[in-house]
């Protein structure tokens, strides 16, 4: 069993740009307990529901179940509750998602595969919310030359959106101990980030994102520490 501590805030720039809240108290302090593969997480807010990481919950176990990755996550006081099943039949990973409390407050599920042949990997997504204009699905595929390796996925925005009407594009570049990416959306939105990893535990990053038309735009420079 573990317990960790941790002071100030740190900029989740490879997510959503928040910056989170590091300091906990005793009484909110992390736990995890491993026991013959499987393993109990308690972080007050601090899980991610395993369906929608904008909503935050209390508890996760997770494990394995005959060779399938298995997941749940609750919060008590909303009475909330998501699942995350992962595992590969004949050579396609398929991950199954749900919760019962989405965006519009019902229940919600999604589905998602992916297929490597060499150096390509194709995939495909789709999810059935409470609220029609969620329905999302995609279709993508990601290419490896060496160090580069790029991608594209084109999105179908909700039941009455079509194929094309949302993409997203990116290329990343891994090289040692350096990984720098660079991706661009539909809106013309860009991020470029650069990880280093310095040794020891630590790592220099540097991350930029122009989000068009808005004024969340984020320059970043920083380190990270792991002991």
């Amino acid at each position: 069993m573990a317990s960790t501590w941790a002071a100030g805030r740190k900029i989740d720039y490879n997510d959503d740009d928040v910056l989170e809240a590091q300091g906990n108290t005793v009484g909110d302090a992390d736990v995890a307990v491993s026991y013959n593969g499987w393993t109990l997480t308690v972080d007050q807010n601090g899980i991610d529901n395993l369906f929608d990481d904008d909503q935050a919950d209390d508890v996760m176990i997770s494990g394995t179940i005959a060779g399938w990755s298995v997941a749940m996550t609750s919060d008590q006081e909303g009475s909330t509750s998501s699942y995350k099943v992962g595992g590969n039949i004949a050579g396609v990973a398929l991950t199954f998602t749900g919760t019962n409390n989405d965006d519009a407050g019902g229940s919600a599920t999604g589905i998602s595969a992916s297929y490597a042949m060499g150096d390509l990997t194709v995939s495909a997504a789709m999810s059935d919310e409470s609220n029609d204009a969620e329905d999302d699905s995609s279709v993508g595929f990601s290419y490896a030359m060496d160090a580069l390796t790029v991608g594209y996925t084109t999105i179908k925005p909700g039941s009455a959106g079509t194929f094309g009407d949302e993409w997203d594009a990116s290329v990343k570049y891994t090289a040692g101990a350096l990984v720098a990416s660079f991706a661009l959306d539909e809106t013309d939105a860009t991020t470029i980030i650069a990880d280093f990893a310095l040794g020891g535990g630590a790592s220099a990053f540097a991350a930029m994102h122009d989000k068009a038309g808005t004024a969340d735009d984020l320059t970043t420079v920083g380190l990270n520490f792991a002991f």
